[in-house]
């Protein structure tokens, strides 16, 4: 579970033992105007739900980012033609090369990675204890 400073509560779950799930590396996140949803096993689309809809149409909608409009997507196959796990790490790697010719440090990073790890730390000493750590500072 986590508090954030704005006042908003999370639940991250992890586990290795979800039948069914190959690769279910996914996040969802939900608000007072609407909730989004994305799944590593669906990587080519969102599912959008926004509260201002009409109620007549209201319930999650698809969106696909297989067109040349998202981020990457222009650079590879045609309009909606998915691309793949192997594509994300060509991704990665224009990231890094940009990040050199711009003189600025990739994201994410070493120091992302000692982050993530501290929080990771965090989170099992909160296990162990069993009271809540505070990570805003690390």
């Amino acid at each position: 579970m986590a508090r954030f400073e704005n006042g908003a509560l999370g639940s991250f779950e992890a586990t290795r033992f979800a039948s069914g799930h190959r690769s279910t590396n996914s996040f969802e996140i939900n608000g007072s105007k609407g909730s989004v949803i994305f799944d590593f096993e669906r990587m080519n689309e969102l599912q959008v739900y926004f509260t201002n809809d009409q109620e007549d149409v209201q319930g999650f909608r698809r969106v696909l980012a297989t067109d040349s409009a998202h981020a990457y997507s222009g650079v590879w196959w045609p309009t909606g033609h998915p691309i793949g796990y192997e594509h994300t790490f060509t991704h990665a790697f224009v990231e890094f090369l940009d990040a050199i010719q711009e003189d600025r440090q990739p994201s994410p990073n070493f120091n992302d990675g000692v982050k993530c790890q501290q929080v990771l730390e965090a989170v099992e000493q909160s296990i162990k204890e069993r009271r809540w750590n505070d990570v805003a500072s690390l």
